[in-house]
Parts: structure tokens; sequence; C-alpha cells
């Protein structure tokens, strides 16, 4: 195994040099949470991922119509992709596409994803169920409103192979696209 490029955009960084610094330097990312949750959830501390401005996908090549149908960690693992293409000196100036000297057909692209759009699931039953955001419950009913009607996106947004295709189709690979799931 040869590791050409890494890429990360996470709680403890927004690219592995700064992630690394703070795991080296011994800082934690967990903060106080200072936002009410909707009940039932009794949380107080957290450890989140600095917010994705669109502007950054749509400098390295998303488009807007893109970002509005993929979840935040789709877009999330797009950027820490588009490191990793940097990195590894396969990318295409400053777009995250492949560089023309790279054959597409020989790129595949594998994902993780520990539960998908999991929070899309529960924030389209929240607005289905007509549930007030700080009173919803994720085991609610999707009885209230028309059940057979989800939002138009949240098809898209909740696939957990999402990410594979979204990196894939953007980046021009050609090769196998695969995602691992739990």
């Amino acid at each position: 195994i040869v590791v050409t490029g890494m890429g990360t955009r996470g709680s403890l960084g927004n690219n592995v040099v700064d992630t690394w610094a703070t795991v080296t330097e011994g800082r934690t990312a967990i903060v106080p949470w200072e936002h009410d949750l909707p009940k039932p959830y009794d949380v107080h501390v957290v450890a989140a991922a600095a917010a994705v401005a669109s502007a950054e996908l749509v400098e390295i090549g998303m488009k807007h119509k893109q970002i509005k149908n993929m979840h935040r960690g789709v877009q999330l693992g797009f950027l820490a992709t588009h490191e990793a293409m940097q990195q590894a000196g396969i990318a295409d100036g400053a777009s995250a596409r492949l560089g023309a000297d790279i054959d597409p057909t020989r790129v595949a692209v594998f994902v993780s994803s520990g539960i998908g759009g999991a929070n899309e699931i529960i924030d389209a039953n929240r607005r289905m169920s007509g549930i007030d955001e700080r009173e919803w419950s994720p085991v609610e009913p999707l009885a209230k409103k028309d059940p057979s009607n989800p939002p138009p996106s949240m098809t898209l947004r909740i696939l957990p192979d999402r990410a594979a295709s979204v990196f894939g189709m953007n980046i021009g690979a050609r090769g196998p696209m695969r995602v691992n799931t739990t």
C-alpha cells in the first residue's frame, strides 16, 4: 500500500497539517455546547467540524445545485478529497478534477460511512411531522404530514454511497466506486 495523499476536514482541523498539530500538541476539539438541543437530548459538549462555506466548494469546481443536494458530511469529505488530490499531485491545478496526465479509468473511489445521511432522515422526520424544532423526537411517527411526500432532495441526501458517487463524478474518476457502511 502506498499513501500518495491525505486529506482531512473535521473537528481537529481543516486540513492535515492543522489536524496533526492539534493531535501532537495534545489539544482537544471537545468544547462546551452553547446551544439548546431538541428534546430528548441532554448534550453539554461537542467536537464539531467548522462550517463549510459554499464558496469553498465552488472554488474547487462544485456547482451550487450539487452543494444544495448534499449533506454536510459529503461536503466535508469532498474538501478532504481535494486536499488529498493536491497532496498526491493528481489534481488539475486548484480544481478538484484529475489532471490531464491521469488515466481516469485507473482511479477508484472507496469511501467508508458510519451512518450515511442519518441526520437528514431525522431532519426530514421532524419537518414532515410538523413538530417544532425544539420539541421533536427522532422516534416521532411521520403521520402528521403526508409521509409519502418527503422533501425532494431527501433521497439524494440520505444515500450512504452519496459521498463515493459525488467524489467520483466531480473528480472525473472512471474506475470502481464503492462505499462501506455500517
